[in-house]
């Protein structure tokens, strides 16, 4: 699993690559904690090149979803593949999250409500 990171405005982008599975979720969610923890309250997880996700990469997103808005914050997941959008279909949570086909879909969404 590969994280980058990339500012947008207020927005802070993370895009994944890779597989988010048991041996990395530590990692990523310590990442992620720590932009919370610097200011940033929006979001925007670009999932285009994650080649798997376990339910331990599910409980990262609704842990950091839960963080963020105790700070009225946001959380934004974009650019999905069909398998993993299947994965947050099956167990609903394609209704609990914030998905955007696009980095810049996300980002007009993100921008026209501040």
């Amino acid at each position: 699993m590969d994280l980058q990171a990339k500012d947008c405005n207020d927005v802070k982008i993370f895009m994944f690559e890779g597989r988010l599975d048991i041996s990395r979720c530590t990692e990523v969610e310590a990442e992620l904690y720590r932009a919370i923890d610097c200011g940033n309250f929006k979001l925007i997880l670009d999932l285009a090149n994650i080649d798997c996700l376990s339910s331990s990469g599910l409980r990262i997103f609704i842990a950091v979803m839960k963080k963020l808005k105790e700070k009225n914050g946001r959380l934004g997941l974009c650019s999905m593949p069909p398998h993993v959008f299947k994965v947050f279909k099956v167990v609903d949570l394609d209704k609990v999250f914030e998905i955007y086909d696009s980095t810049d879909h996300a980002i007009a969404c993100f921008q026209e409500s501040a």
